[in-house]
């Protein structure tokens, strides 16, 4: 048999991306009107089941709320305590958990597709009958001040929060950050009220995709959700309701520094304001900020981690929320490289703004983002959670679609027109965080 040697000295051909088409989202209701959105994918019999509520940051009165309300709801039930319910998950191989955004807030289940009838009726179990226990409240909030506070020794944490600060105001829920003080007055009535409000039936919506048997778990969910008197319609909260809809503050920019003393390296975060998901652009410039920094291959990364080796990795991201978004460069340097990076980092922003793309750059970006789009789709957890992006963003679902299709048309053209229209070199906040030499102070 002849063998093949491998020439490594020459990549290997790249083939032609193929479009995967998003599987088939349905949509049916519970006797009393949630919604349920059902997807089959993958071939292993295993089920990913999200609950998501209008509970997010946006919907709290008090920083911090929306978390611990979730967090403390898996701390124990009127029938469970979180260590008993923890325990029975682990039996059946299964677990729960939560996670806070913006707009939303998501409890998860994920479980094998025959266990849907032990595990569904401990979901709903969690969800209408958390017992609040005080004691639990306590630990929570204990071990997260000691957390938070050594956070918030770190340069990484300083810039974030000042920035986001800066950038979106203090109080806008996009500016906010949780402090040590907000956790320690959080008080367990404060909790139940968000729940009462927020966390209730009425303003739930299922997602369900994995590999399961779809009456069978219509009927789960409507024995355990799905009664009439579950829904209060004077609960419902609105999207118009979220704090996130209110105007944001005069838009920051130029230099700002934070002392650090006694630190190696410096963080520096660098941007200004973008557009919310719903934008027509949103695609298009993913594309653009890869080419700058959004992959290991970017021109950032290139100029200031290859070429300068002022840092270790250096990303941007153009971020797009509900209601708006942001364009921001972070990385951490050697002090000693705060001003040099500052200055590469606005100039490969005015490069690709005055000279645009080359066709061979655009197409490998191209192919690296495509490629991504496949590999974010591979796991029932992975669909339900892009599922959740459209719900959340009011997007239709045929979006998912589009993401590959707008990618691959994008030409050095279009790449030249969008960052002269959306990156803002004029308007760019810095913020570094870290210890500058005295003559570099401004």
């Amino acid at each position: 048999m002849e063998i093949t040697k491998l020439d490594r000295t020459k990549a290997p051909v790249a083939s032609p991306m193929v479009k995967v088409p998003f599987p088939q989202v349905s949509l049916n209701h519970l006797d009393n009107g949630i919604p349920v959105y059902t997807v089959q994918f993958g071939s292993q019999e295993i089920v990913e089941i999200d609950a998501l509520f209008p509970a997010g940051r946006s919907f709290e009165a008090k920083t911090g709320i929306s978390d611990f309300s979730a967090r403390i709801m898996q701390e124990g039930t009127e029938n469970y305590t979180g260590l008993e319910l923890a325990k029975l998950l682990d039996s059946y191989g299964a677990s729960l958990s939560s996670e806070t955004g913006n707009e939303s807030a998501t409890f998860n289940l994920t479980t094998l597709s025959k266990y849907l009838g032990n595990t569904v009726p401990l979901l709903s179990e969690m969800l209408l009958r958390p017992s609040f226990p005080e004691k639990e409240l306590v630990i929570l909030k204990a071990r997260s001040i000691r957390s938070l506070e050594v956070e918030e020794k770190k340069t990484s944490f300083i810039a974030r929060k000042e920035f986001n600060w800066l950038l979106n105001g203090q109080e806008h829920p996009y500016g906010k950050t949780t402090t040590v003080s907000d956790i320690r007055s959080l008080e367990m009535e404060a909790l139940k009220d968000f729940y009462e409000r927020n966390f209730n039936l009425s303003n739930c919506r299922l997602v369900a995709s994995g590999r399961f048997d779809e009456d069978r778990l219509l009927d789960l969910l409507n024995k355990e959700f799905g009664t009439e008197s579950q829904i209060d319609p004077s609960k419902k909260v609105s999207p118009s309701e979220s704090a996130a809809t209110a105007p944001l503050p005069s838009e920051s920019s130029g230099f700002h520094y934070f002392e650090q003393e006694n630190t190696m390296q410096a963080t520096v975060r660098v941007g200004h304001r973008g557009f919310a998901r719903n934008h027509s652009d949103y695609y298009p410039m993913q594309v653009v900020n890869t080419i700058l920094g959004g992959y290991f291959g970017s021109r950032l990364m290139k100029n200031i981690r290859e070429e300068k080796g002022f840092t270790y990795g250096i990303y941007s991201a153009w971020l797009s929320m509900k209601y708006g978004g942001t364009f921001v460069v972070q990385t951490d340097v050697g002090n000693e490289y705060i001003r040099p990076t500052l200055d590469e980092i606005r100039k490969e922003i005015h490069l690709l703004i005055n000279t645009g793309v080359r066709d061979g750059e655009l197409e490998l970006v191209k192919n690296y983002m495509l490629g991504r789009s496949i590999s974010a789709r591979e796991t029932p957890s992975q669909i339900g959670s892009l599922i959740r992006t459209c719900l959340v963003n009011e997007l239709d679902f045929s979006e998912l679609d589009k993401q590959f299709d707008v990618i691959q048309s994008v030409q050095p053209e279009d790449v030249r027109r969008l960052t002269s229209k959306y990156l803002l070199p004029e308007q760019l906040l810095e913020v570094v965080c870290g210890n500058m030499k005295q003559e570099f102070h401004s």
